[in-house]
């Protein structure tokens, strides 16, 4: 799958291939996006009650001498990979729209 995020009010592409797909459990995403080095993302799926848990979670490295950065930009990746779950979380409980 071939995509585009803004990192650091940059635009660059991402590159992301399935590498493990065991549903209804988990999954897992290898990443290539610039500035980081090829990373992995692995996503794991529990019943919890009358609905799901997802659990996320990252390898992910700035490359050579961005690394510099890292301890600045490792909480704005977090809180943007918070959003992002809150965001997706909205997404699958909304209601349908009518037509």
């Amino acid at each position: 799958m071939r995509g585009r995020m803004v990192v650091l009010g940059f635009e660059t592409r991402m590159d992301i291939v399935i590498k493990e797909w065991d549903p209804p459990h988990s999954f897992a995403l290898s990443m290539v996006v610039r500035p980081f080095r090829p990373g992995v993302a692995r996503y794991a799926l529990e019943t919890v009650g009358d609905g799901t848990k997802l659990t996320r979670s990252s390898e992910v490295a700035l490359r050579g001498p961005l690394n510099v950065v890292w301890p600045v930009f490792r909480p704005l990746l977090k809180r943007g990979m918070r959003n992002a779950s809150r965001n997706l979380k909205r997404f699958i409980e909304a209601k349908p729209r009518s037509v």
